[in-house]
């Protein structure tokens, strides 16, 4: 397996706070339809919210105001975060 990035790494290199599984580790980038576990993937506006529930990605990049409930890293723009992201891994 590809080594990866812990999410708390990843949130650290964005400056932002984290919610979850700090310990998981970040090996690639998908869009939200086809993430995987050790994928992030980042939620971009209200419709993309709604997909994110069925979402099978590991963290997900998301804006202050998404709900609770799984792995995220918080950011003021995620497709933004998103970006930076890709160059880390």
């Amino acid at each position: 397996m590809i080594q990866g990035v812990r999410v708390a790494d990843i949130a650290d290199h964005l400056k932002a706070v984290w919610e979850g599984d700090g310990d998981l580790e970040i090996s690639g980038v998908a869009p939200l339809d086809s993430a995987i576990r050790h994928e992030i993937a980042f939620v971009g506006n209200r419709k993309a919210g709604a997909a994110a529930a069925a979402s099978r990605a590991g963290c997900l990049l998301v804006a202050n105001d998404f709900p609770e409930g799984r792995t995220l890293i918080r950011v003021a723009d995620p497709r933004a975060a998103f970006a930076q992201v890709i160059g880390l891994l």
